[in-house]
């Protein structure tokens, strides 16, 4: 399979962010920063297969504030019918 990560802006203001994963069937919205940001970040921190089902599982650290950052872990084995992946956990540390 092949998965992309992408971010999209509406502008090139990036308070209108919204961080894309697709398969090139199945679109999901992994993160959106719905109108605020003060120095985000959006990073893909791990890609690969933790559950061993075959697809894509992560961990990312997507946030719209500089000072907090929540990785979290996405499986694929918690992702509904019309996602690709699912949250399992969050560990939120700050600055």
């Amino acid at each position: 399979r092949h998965y992309t990560v992408r971010l999209e802006l509406l502008r090139e203001n990036p308070a209108d962010a919204t961080v894309l994963l697709s398969d090139g069937t199945v679109r999901q919205v992994l993160y959106s920063t719905d109108g605020f940001v003060d120095e985000p970040h959006f990073y893909v921190e791990w890609a690969g297969d933790l559950d061993r089902d075959g697809r894509l599982d992560l961990v990312v650290n997507l946030s719209r504030k500089y000072s907090m950052h929540p990785h979290r872990l996405l499986l694929s084995t918690k992702a509904t019918k019309s996602e690709l992946v699912g949250e399992a956990a969050v560990f939120v540390t700050g600055d």
